[in-house]
């Protein structure tokens, strides 16, 4: 994975197709949260409690997985040069509305 924008603030690099924004509406929130990443971030999706999907990077077969689910992340964050070298989510775990 190349960049991310939080907030209009870039993260990473500029290559790449722009994906779409995920905007969020009153009371929805990000719910869902997987990873692939290896020594960087390869490819991240972010769902929200309305069904809302946004996507993006490269996935590998030798990649490591991580999935978040029944979460409502709170804040997000990162550290990235050309690539994205690590992001950090603060969470609920079984969050219910």
């Amino acid at each position: 994975m190349n960049g991310l924008i939080i907030n209009n603030r870039p993260y990473g690099g500029t290559l790449g197709t722009k994906s779409k924004l995920l905007e969020l509406a009153d009371g929805e929130y990000i719910d869902r949260v997987e990873v692939r990443y290896d020594r960087y971030l390869d490819w991240v999706l972010f769902r929200t409690n309305r069904g809302q999907v946004i996507k993006g990077g490269t996935m590998y077969e030798t990649s490591k997985r991580l999935t978040l689910n029944n979460v409502r992340v709170l804040l997000i964050g990162g550290r990235a040069e050309a690539f994205m070298d690590w992001m950090e989510l603060t969470y609920c775990t079984d969050y219910k509305s």
